[in-house]
């Protein structure tokens, strides 16, 4: 069993590979509401997997736990409420068909009055995970149809806090075979993930796949997702930056630190005048060619 109380805030437990890695609070009680994935959920959008068995099927490859901590707060002029939500998210290790598992992935919606999406703060309370970021101005187009700006991967460890930024779809990957990852995050309650235009996609731009580092220390392979028809020419590795101004900040639990001054995150609900700090939360440190769409498949 695995105590997250100092990296949380909260009397957080998870079980081991025997407990299939349950998540806790205060060793009896479930926090949150659980929402169970199962690879034959991902099937569609898996790179190249073998034909899955009923059993394979429903293999459990993550929990999200919603609303573990909710918190609403009113603006002193008025206005819209800021509504806040704190989730945590247990991912398995291990790979299927030579890629990573990973998440679904999702857009999140525009902000009402706004061409900009809800951001999402996400913390590493265990392991590391490696998010894939896409750009697009319009995520509701076909594969075919979509443009992606930009495909960023951030890797971010234990104790650091990684910003999805407004107009970026997202997943979440563990690339470790042996350790589960744990995350948290904040976002605005009214948020509410779109997850069927990552469905007619086959999922992200590119599958991170078990390989030969494409970048020093990282034991991926980028394969690219061959139904996209308009894609940058590079992908972008990066790793977060502290923004004290956003909250973000490695070293502090993200849960006491957003109760502590909620109003220092209210780019959460309205991300207005605030694009380029998080963009600056992220920092580039190495750029390669996408990959060919004719590349080898995994086996």
């Amino acid at each position: 069993m695995m105590r997250l109380e100092y990296e949380s805030g909260l009397a957080l437990t998870v079980g081991g590979a025997e407990e299939d890695y349950e998540l806790r609070l205060d060793g009896r009680l479930l926090p949150g509401t659980p929402d169970v994935r199962r690879l034959g959920a991902l099937e569609p959008m898996l790179c190249c997997p073998p034909p899955l068995t009923d059993r394979e099927r429903e293999q459990v490859l993550y929990r999200m736990y919603r609303g573990v901590v909710r918190l609403t707060a009113g603006l002193p002029w008025g206005g819209r409420p800021l509504d806040y939500r704190y989730d945590v998210t247990v991912f398995k290790p291990g790979s299927f068909g030579g890629e990573y598992l990973k998440t679904s992935g999702h857009y999140h919606p525009p902000v009402p009055g706004s061409d900009l999406s809800y951001p999402e703060v996400y913390e590493v309370l265990h392991g590391s995970v490696l998010f894939i970021l896409q750009e697009t101005a319009d995520h509701t187009r076909g594969p075919d149809e979509i443009v992606i700006r930009r495909i960023v991967l951030l890797r971010a460890h234990a104790g650091q806090k990684a910003v999805m930024p407004p107009n970026y779809g997202h997943w979440s990957i563990n690339t470790d075979p042996a350790q589960p990852l744990v995350m948290a995050n904040w976002i605005s309650d009214s948020c509410a993930s779109r997850y069927a235009p990552v469905e007619r996609a086959g999922g992200a731009a590119v599958y991170v796949c078990e390989g030969e580092g494409v970048i020093p220390g990282e034991p991926i392979r980028l394969v690219r997702n061959r139904r996209y028809a308009h894609l940058p020419a590079e992908v972008e590795y990066a790793v977060p930056a502290d923004q004290p101004g956003l909250g973000l900040a490695a070293g502090r639990p993200m849960l006491g630190a957003l109760l502590a001054e909620p109003a220092r995150w209210t780019y959460l609900c309205d991300p207005a005048g605030h694009s380029e700090p998080m963009l600056q939360a992220i920092r580039i440190v190495h750029q390669s060619p996408l990959p060919e769409a004719a590349g080898s498949a995994p086996r």
